[in-house]
């Protein structure tokens, strides 16, 4: 099961050739499809740190609130009524999209949630670089690195 995203990515320089309408031509696409059994398995790998025991989409609790339609759009109130049911929905939905995004589309494969490296020392494909605050506050929620 495909669902379709409007996308608008003026802000790359270079846009990766999947993105793109034409692979020949720097110019992007205006929509992409997404599979919702990739968007549940990054959604599962960001909560629970292995893969689906089942990869359909079924069992993605945000598919129920999708219409049924081609378009990836949400059903009434959205992702729940209480507005703090909403906003953490959307934030799992939200990084399962980036991560498969990133997965599909930038080829990169490891991803790793700053709480587990902040301030620790990072392993030699880092260059055993550190991971610390600029100042107080939020910190980015994953860090990228592409497949070697």
């Amino acid at each position: 099961m495909e669902k379709v995203l409007k996308l608008a990515l003026n802000r790359y320089p270079l846009v990766p050739n999947l993105l793109r309408v034409d692979p020949r031509v720097n110019a992007p696409a205006t929509t992409i499809s997404v599979g919702l059994a990739d968007l549940y398995h990054h959604y599962y790998l960001d909560s629970h740190g292995k893969f689906p025991p089942d990869p359909d989409p079924v069992h993605f609790e945000h598919v129920q609130f999708l219409l049924p339609t081609k378009e990836f759009r949400l059903q009434g109130s959205g992702l729940g009524i209480a507005p703090a049911i909403r906003r953490h929905r959307s934030n799992e939905l939200g990084q399962a999209f980036c991560r498969w995004f990133l997965h599909d589309h930038f080829n990169i494969t490891y991803f790793s949630h700053l709480e587990k490296i902040l301030n620790r020392q990072l392993r030699r494909g880092f260059n055993s670089c550190r991971i610390e605050r600029d100042s107080s506050g939020d910190t980015p929620e994953l860090l990228l690195r592409r497949k070697c």
